[in-house]
């Protein structure tokens, strides 16, 4: 509803707005990347004695793991609705996906500087030289990497052919069953400051590199 896109709406380090106003009043703490950076991460206790002691509902909003879990209770909490896991079928369809690869794209600076497309060129080169048959699934927010990769490697990449907007109810179902999918997979080549790479890892129990420049 549009109360819901008021409370809940959320922008990174915003510095202001309607959402952020109404949010700082009704809810205690209302927490974002920044303060659990800060604190919470080094300092988790603090988490559970602010919410204890508010008096309020509490709001965390974060890509970030801030607080100390197992990977097994993660994987036990994150389960996929039954309408992802059809989509992710239909995706892939009889095809099984040796390597995931998850090229993030769009709004997200640090990856499109730490992690270009040269690295994954790279990857993709080498993963063919081995077995010049593999397939790649390809996870991205860019209609242009898609259309770049499979262009440039015919034949080798699986992707989702209806877009990759993901500001649509569609769109995020879509972006869930990727992430489902890349979980299948046997190694995930992700990109920096992408929790949507970690995550996919994670929930898979398999590996993650981490298309990354040397600094």
């Amino acid at each position: 509803s549009g109360m819901d896109k008021i409370v809940y709406s959320f922008r990174r380090f915003a510095g202001c707005g309607l959402s952020r106003l109404w949010q700082m009043h009704i809810f205690f703490p209302r927490e974002d990347d920044r303060r659990l950076v800060e604190l919470y991460r080094s300092h988790p206790g603090s988490l559970e004695s602010d919410i204890s002691h508010s008096g309020k509902d509490s709001l965390i909003i974060s890509c970030l793991s801030f607080f100390p879990y197992e990977d097994t209770l993660y994987r036990s909490i994150f389960q996929f609705a039954p309408d992802v896991q059809e989509r992710a079928s239909e995706i892939v369809g009889s095809v099984t996906p040796d390597f995931g690869m998850h090229i993030r794209r769009t709004d997200n600076i640090k990856s499109i500087s730490d992690s270009p497309l040269e690295l994954f060129y790279e990857v993709t080169e080498n993963l063919l030289s081995e077995n010049e048959s593999v397939k790649i699934f390809l996870a991205t927010d860019s209609q242009t990497v898609k259309e770049d990769l499979s262009s440039r490697y015919p034949g080798t990449f699986i992707y989702n052919t209806s877009g990759a907007s993901r500001d649509t109810r569609t769109g995020m179902i879509d972006a869930a069953a990727e992430m489902l999918i890349l979980s299948r997979s046997r190694k995930i080549f992700g990109s920096f400051w992408s929790s949507f790479s970690e995550a996919s890892a994670c929930l898979g129990n398999i590996p993650l590199v981490i298309c990354k420049t040397e600094s």
